[in-house]
């Protein structure tokens, strides 16, 4: 079988190849550029007998503008959106010329305006390439930090949002790849002990036309996709490229949140339809047309339109951003409405598909793949990745609903809750690993500080509060002293239970968005990190309090096997000591049995992790409440040990370091989040007081110093 060809820009010191796939053009230009764009060159494509058109011009330089115009009918009733008044953006090139930020507005982007948008239109950028200049400019690029999967801890964050306002910083970096790689920003990552960064969409993106009618309004968090460059509003690729490098160099890694399922041209037709890139291109070999009206798209995103990766240049848009993301050395994807990508308009699962093909092929080149396994209709394909891509991670809803439910004081969750805990809900049969990402608190809902104390607040997204997620706390914390120790609960049921935990960003110091669960379109500092307090070192004692708990948290999983490894409870004897795996125990000191996992009043939860199980020196004890009442519970004796020693109790600082007997009665408080262990000096990692946080803020600002 012939190689398919590559298709957008392939640059040459002898002569650069452009390519595209249309089956329904009738001609198409490539449209050459200048500098200050004034002048416009149009070069005819040539159309082999696969619908493949090509054009080669010699002398073209890197940073070269282009774009293309094609020819055809215009005749939405079959799917047709041909206008070469339309300048399209080539959506396989990786640089482009300025964001849709600026002109999203402009009428002349409309699939119903026909006047020429060359003079607003952004244009694709010319990029070489070339793995031995990479090497040269980015020795790190391609040497991944390696650590056991297990220990990783990722935090989730929108680049602008990050960085916008922190005046330690370099101006000229803020909002930006480039803040990453200043040191400060790396120290506070290390110092935390989260060792990869997911990025949310950083691809070019159009903001949706509805918002046109609210004042202020973009498409701040970047879902809407529409093509493969890099979005100017965070840098270029060689931007990216050089804060992978330094993170890398800091044994971080880099996760990107991607968008194959939609584009931003949204709809066929309508107030809100753009012709951007592939509507004008060739609408049928990119995008699921209704059966019954060719003039509608199908919608199974929410986002009214649904991408086509079976066809040649779906596949082709798919698999290019594979070998890119290798390229690059990219560690992670993240896949927004993954089941949408995996299967047909039908609904129906493809296994040999583009999508499942696609990232198989990615994990067998060394990149982790984390998917959300749904559509936006409600179909779960979990069981389908399971099988048949069993070492992709996948998001789960769960684990933020089971949380909600168990620390608002909702009784019968602990079947509920133990499954996350156990990150049962998701395994690989083929390693009896959990394929659980645990996620409480992510960019589409509330930071974990407002889930706590607001009710949904998101009036200022203009859709009179329709929009958002449905709230999983319903109970909100009126006492600070309550509010703080739930915030910490939360912090250690995600980070110490089964799976690969994600964090979102400024949750590690009670970031607020003032209760808006869905802030996709808010740009304005009601959102941004706000660093002043840290900066002047003025921090609240709550917020330092929450701060080194993270922070400890991080530590002590990535220290122990037992807390670390990815494995699911099983009932299996250690031959060692004789005891269980896991044991979950009642408040009396026994075994939990069949029955009382039915009990509907209880709202407390406790289990015991026999160390040697998982190769760990020390056993663990966690005891949880979700009550507004305490608990005395019982304990045990530890699998290998005579005695329990306090490591963290979420509701008591003065609780470390205590020591309990076997039998002994340990309060829990209520809210509260316990760890104890059978090791005394094994646990007490990172372990710092809110007294002496001073030192952790004047080595980072001491490294904020250095980058100005």
């Amino acid at each position: 079988m012939a190689q398919k060809p590559r298709l957008g820009c392939s640059y040459s010191k002898e002569g650069t190849t452009f390519r595209l796939y249309s089956e329904t053009a009738k001609r198409i230009q490539l449209c050459l550029f200048s500098e200050d764009e004034k002048l416009e060159i149009q070069v005819e494509m040539k159309k082999d007998e696969n619908n493949y058109w090509a054009a080669t011009v010699e002398s073209i330089k890197i940073g070269q503008k282009y774009g293309y115009r094609a020819h055809g009918e215009f005749a939405p009733e079959r799917g047709l959106y041909f206008d070469a008044n339309k300048l399209l953006i080539d959506p396989y090139a990786h640089e482009i010329s300025k964001s849709f930020d600026e002109i999203w507005q402009d009428d002349r982007l409309k699939t119903s305006h026909h006047e020429d948008n060359a003079t607003i239109m952004p244009k694709s950028v010319v990029v070489e390439n070339n793995s031995e200049k990479d090497a040269q400019l980015f020795p790190y690029l391609k040497k991944k930090p390696s650590f056991y999967k297990g220990k990783t801890s990722i935090y989730e964050t929108n680049i602008k949002s990050f960085s916008k306002i922190d005046k330690a910083i370099p101006e000229e970096s803020r909002g930006k790849f480039a803040a990453f790689r200043n040191p400060e920003i790396i120290a506070y990552f290390q110092d935390l002990g989260f060792n990869e960064i997911e990025f949310l969409p950083s691809l070019i993106n159009c903001t949706d036309r509805r918002l046109k009618a609210f004042e202020g309004k973009i498409d701040a968090w970047g879902y809407n996709t529409v093509g493969l460059a890099i979005n100017p509003r965070y840098g270029n690729l060689n931007s990216l490229k050089a804060t992978i490098n330094e993170l890398h160099k800091n044994d971080i890694k880099v996760c990107l949140d991607v968008v194959f399922n939609h584009s931003g041209e949204y709809e066929a037709q309508g107030n809100s339809a753009n012709t951007l890139s592939f509507k004008g291109i060739d609408a049928p070999s990119f995008y699921y047309l209704e059966d019954y009206d060719k003039s509608l798209f199908v919608d199974r995103t929410g986002c009214r339109n649904t991408l086509n990766l079976e066809t040649p240049a779906g596949e082709a848009y798919f698999n290019q951003f594979i070998d890119w993301t290798v390229a690059t050395g990219i560690d992670s994807l993240r896949f927004d409405l993954a089941g949408v990508c995996a299967s047909n308009q039908y609904a129906q699962f493809l296994p040999e598909g583009t999508f499942v093909k696609g990232i198989n092929r990615a994990m067998d080149m060394g990149v982790s793949i984390y998917l959300e396994p749904w559509d936006a209709r409600g179909n779960i394909y979990k069981n389908e990745f399971a099988a048949y891509a069993p070492r992709a991670k996948c998001w789960t809803d769960e684990r933020r609903e089971n949380a909600g439910e168990f620390y608002s004081v909702v009784g019968g969750k602990n079947g509920a809750l133990a499954t996350q805990i156990s990150g049962s809900e998701m395994i690989n049969f083929q390693t009896g690993e959990t394929n659980v990402v645990g996620t409480t608190m992510t960019h589409d809902g509330f930071t974990l500080a407002d889930a706590l104390r607001y009710g949904k607040n998101n009036w200022e997204n203009g859709e009179e509060n329709r929009d958002g997620s449905r709230d999983a706390f319903h109970y909100k914390s009126h006492d600070e002293k309550e509010h703080l120790t739930r915030m910490k609960s939360v912090h250690a049921f995600n980070i110490l239970s089964k799976g690969i935990p994600l964090t979102y960003g400024g949750d590690e110091l009670a970031r607020t968005q003032k209760g808006n669960n869905n802030p996709y379109c808010i740009d304005n500092e009601g959102v941004y990190h706000n660093w002043e307090k840290w900066n002047k070192n003025e921090l609240s004692s709550d917020e330092k309090e929450l701060y080194l708990f993270v922070r400890r948290l991080n530590a002590l999983r990535q220290t122990h096997p037992a807390l670390n490894n990815l494995h699911t409870f099983t009932d299996k004897i250690c031959e060692e000591n004789g005891r269980k795996e896991v044991e979950w125990m009642r408040p009396d000191g026994t075994e939990m049995e069949g029955h009382d996992w039915n009990v509907g009043h209880a709202r407390t939860l406790a289990y015991v992790m026999n160390g040697k199980a998982s190769g760990d020196e020390a056993d663990f004890m966690v005891l949880t409440s979700g009550d507004f009442s305490s608990v005395d519970y019982k304990l045990p004796q530890p699998p290998s040990g005579e005695k329990w020693h306090v490591v963290f109790d979420s509701a008591d600082v003065s609780a470390d370091k205590k020591e309990y007997e076997k039998d002994s009665a340990y309060q829990l408080k209520p809210f509260s989040y316990v760890l104890l262990s059978s090791q005394h000096n094994k646990t007490y990692v990172n372990k710092r007081t809110a007294n002496d946080i001073s030192s952790v803020l004047s080595g980072l600002l001491a490294a904020r110093s250095k980058s100005k």
